[in-house]
């Protein structure tokens, strides 16, 4: 019997060692909630401060002509699917003259993509030529997904049918303002 109770004591010892070793090497934790805040971006830009289409020759009031193309000229960021319209302040006006502005189409065509990383898909986009309008904002770039630093060009063009108007009309530089705008599609 004595041995049992040695053994018994003895394994008591021991467990109970094995226990306050067990406390002694717990960690202690702690938390935090990690918060990303996240909200709609968009940034639009224009490459080019000023663009000229030149109504110079006679094939040109034949056959029109148009500005060459603005590489990088209309430039994106939307962290969402987005829009972007272009609209006239004014008709091309010159001391008081003026031709209608809806003489002038604008043409984007895909451009560069200067964003990091990996260019995204651009399956999801739409490219719209249309006729400026004074006050009337007109689609030229539907894309249904964001991305950043997207590089639109862009050509002004007068075609070959509204080359007319720019007859009989006083020499100089007509001129408006042209605005794109950026929407959340």
């Amino acid at each position: 019997m004595k041995k049992v109770v040695r053994i018994a004591s003895f394994a008591i010892v021991l467990f109970t060692g094995l226990v306050s070793q067990a406390q002694t090497t717990t960690g202690k934790s702690a938390a935090t909630t990690l918060n990303v805040n996240l909200d709609n971006a968009y940034d639009i830009q224009v490459g080019q401060s000023s663009v000229s289409i030149d109504m110079k020759t006679p094939d040109h009031f034949q056959q029109g002509n148009d500005s060459g193309k603005q590489t990088g000229h209309v430039i994106v960021s939307s962290n969402t699917g987005y829009e972007v319209k272009v609209a006239a302040e004014t008709e091309l006006l010159n001391n008081g003259i003026s031709i209608p502005v809806s003489t002038v189409t604008v043409t984007p065509t895909l451009g560069a993509y200067k964003g990091t990383g990996t260019a995204p898909s651009v399956a999801d986009v739409t490219l719209t030529q249309n006729a400026l309008a004074v006050g009337t904002e007109k689609t030229i770039i539907t894309k249904n997904s964001g991305e950043t630093k997207r590089e639109y060009d862009v050509v002004y063009a007068i075609s070959a049918q509204q080359a007319n108007e720019y007859l009989n009309k006083n020499t100089g530089v007509y001129s408006t303002k042209v605005t794109y705008s950026l929407y959340a599609k």
